[in-house]
């Protein structure tokens, strides 16, 4: 990934601070949707919006950012199954 440590902490905290305040719909989603899907609807819904725009994509695309966001999110299902 071409994401910086401290930026990847930023939306990593982001992302699954909002999967904590929201488990039954992390839940129900992850089934629905690809990691992916999951992943970019997440972004919208809590709020990442501003902090991508403004941070990320001065130096990323969206396949960058798709890359770190899988990670975060498969990350976050195998905290689950523990």
């Amino acid at each position: 990934m071409k994401i910086t440590k401290d930026h990847y902490a930023i939306l990593e905290k982001q992302i699954t601070d909002f999967c904590k305040a929201n488990p039954e719909w992390f839940e129900e989603q992850s089934k629905l949707l690809s990691t992916v899907a999951l992943g970019w609807r997440i972004v919208i819904l809590s709020g990442c919006i501003p902090f991508i725009c403004n941070s990320l994509y001065r130096y990323l695309n969206d396949n960058h950012i798709t890359a770190a966001l899988k990670v975060i999110i498969n990350n976050y299902k195998k905290e689950l199954k523990c």
